[in-house]
C-alpha cells in the first residue's frame, strides 16, 4: 500500500507519495538551480523518501560567506514564493553558518564550508540515492560557477 501524505493545498484530502514524488523531485531540482544562480557550489540532491518520514529530498550546498548564504536563501525564498511555495520554517539566518529552509517535502541546507565539513550530511545519509546534477540547469548561462562542476565536493 502506498504511503499517504497530506496535501496542504487540498483541504484535508490525501495524496499518495507516488503522485507527489515527481513534483517533489522537480521542486528539489528547481531549488538547486536557484542556489546555483547565486554561485552555490558542492550542490547535492539526496532522495530521502525511503529513509525519512519528514522529507522526500534534501538539497545541500555550500557558500563562501554569510553574505552569500543570505543571498542564496533569499533567492530561493523569493523565487519559490513567486511560484506559490513558501517555506514552513527558516532556521539559522542570524548565524549564517547553516541555513535550513523547510519546504515540507524538500529540505534545503545551505552551509559555510567548515560547518558542512563538520556535519557531513552526505556521510550521515550515505544510503540516500543522489540525483545527478546534470539534470539541474546550472545558472542562466548553463555554466557552473568558478568553483567547478556542480556536485563536486571540496
Amino acid at each position: 500500500m502506498a504511503k499517504e501524505k497530506k496535501n496542504p493545498a487540498s483541504q484535508g484530502s490525501t495524496k499518495s507519495v507516488q503522485a507527489s514524488s515527481s513534483s517533489s523531485r522537480d521542486k528539489a531540482i528547481r531549488i538547486a538551480s536557484l542556489a546555483s544562480d547565486k554561485k552555490a557550489y558542492g550542490l547535492v540532491i539526496m532522495e530521502m523518501k525511503d529513509l525519512t518520514s519528514y522529507a522526500d529530498y534534501f538539497v545541500i550546498c555550500t557558500a563562501e560567506s554569510s553574505t552569500q548564504i543570505k543571498a542564496i536563501s533569499d533567492n530561493i525564498i523569493e523565487k519559490m514564493k513567486e511560484e506559490g511555495q513558501r517555506p514552513s520554517s527558516v532556521e539559522g539566518l542570524s548565524q549564517s553558518k547553516w541555513v535550513l529552509l523547510d519546504y515540507a517535502d524538500v529540505i534545503v541546507h545551505i552551509f559555510d564550508p567548515d560547518t558542512r565539513l563538520f556535519y557531513d550530511l552526505e556521510k550521515l545519509w550515505l544510503d540516500a540515492p543522489r540525483i545527478e546534477m546534470q539534470q539541474v540547469v546550472v545558472g542562466k548561462t548553463g555554466a557552473p560557477g568558478k568553483r567547478g562542476r556542480a556536485g563536486s565536493k571540496e
